[in-house]
């Protein structure tokens, strides 16, 4: 491997050795502390960049590089071309980007040139005395399995983020594991699983609303700004059910074998399979975190409350 870290000579041929040792272990505390940020979700960035080895290896590299050409350690250059270009060249995001560069500025630093200086503010994570790749490794392997978030950073609630996004994970992997197996004949099928559910919704969905009867009962006015609510709603709902029907009735038609089983409508079986709301349907729908069964219900409430608008009376 190129990998400057497998080079034996690594740190005893730079001429600044204790330096050297020292900022190699904030930087590779720093890398790892980047890439699992990513585990938080959007309380970790904003974007989920694909930080990776080869940006830790040119900045080691640069890093033996510049301790050795200069006489003391140029804090300044290390942050620029680390943060701004070895790893900033791939944050896109603004905050992103000015997260990254306050991270940076705990890890490369002139304290951290100091054994004992703390990473963290619990000091699990401090810059050790070992001047050794072994030491180094002892080190290492006594850290703590799974890291705080106040590594990161990050208030220690963002555990639980982190904690949801992993069983939300877990779960659906399981689900699309569980939907891709079945039996080849009888109803319990795939096919069978997927027509009997496009049915069943089917038969619950409703007409779409009339729009030009609510537009003469409830006119545009400005003292009913509830008026303008309603139509804007109507649309919206109207919007959403003929996708639903259309994208049904068409998935009923390709298991039947009358239409092509195109992509979209396989996504969309297989949706329906293991419970989950088509990503058809999102780009139509109101944001909503429910399972399939929970979301008919709540779509099915929703449109007999807007219903009972137009043709009863308005809610008081």
């Amino acid at each position: 491997s190129n990998a400057p870290l497998t080079d034996a000579n690594y740190f005893d041929n730079c001429t600044k050795k204790d330096a050297l040792c020292k900022l190699t272990y904030s930087l590779c505390i720093f890398h790892a502390m980047l890439q699992e940020r990513r585990l938080y979700g959007p309380l970790g960035w904003n974007i989920p960049y694909g930080f990776n080895e080869s940006d830790l290896h040119i900045s080691l590299q640069q890093l033996r590089l510049f301790l050795d050409e200069n006489d003391h350690v140029p804090f300044k250059a290390l942050k620029y071309c680390i943060g701004e270009n070895n790893y900033g060249g791939r944050v896109t995001d603004a905050k992103d980007r000015r997260t990254l560069n306050c991270l940076l500025d705990r890890f490369f630093r002139s304290q951290v040139l100091n054994a004992g200086t703390s990473l963290s503010e619990s000091g699990i994570y401090s810059i050790p005395s070992a001047t050794g790749r072994e030491d180094f490794m002892h080190i290492i392997e006594d850290l703590p399995l799974v890291a705080n978030p106040e590594l990161f950073g990050l208030h220690e609630n963002a555990s639980i983020t982190k904690s949801a996004k992993e069983t939300q994970d877990l779960f659906s992997a399981i689900l699309l594991t569980q939907g891709g197996a079945s039996s080849s004949s009888g109803i319990n099928s795939i096919d069978n699983i997927m027509k009997t559910t496009a049915q069943d919704i089917l038969s619950k969905i409703p007409d779409e609303f009339d729009l030009e009867a609510a537009r003469i009962k409830y006119p545009v006015k400005r003292n009913e700004s509830m008026n303008t609510v309603l139509l804007q709603e109507l649309t919206k709902f109207n919007a959403l059910t003929t996708l639903i029907r259309k994208s049904l009735c068409d998935l009923v038609d390709a298991v039947d074998g009358r239409v092509v089983m195109s992509e979209p409508l396989e996504k969309l079986g297989q949706a329906l399979v293991i419970g989950m709301i088509p990503i058809m349907w999102k780009s139509k729908s109101y944001p909503s975190f429910k399972p399939l069964s929970g979301y008919i219900n709540d779509l099915l409430a929703r449109l007999s409350f807007f219903r009972q608008w137009t043709q009863e009376k308005r809610p008081s």
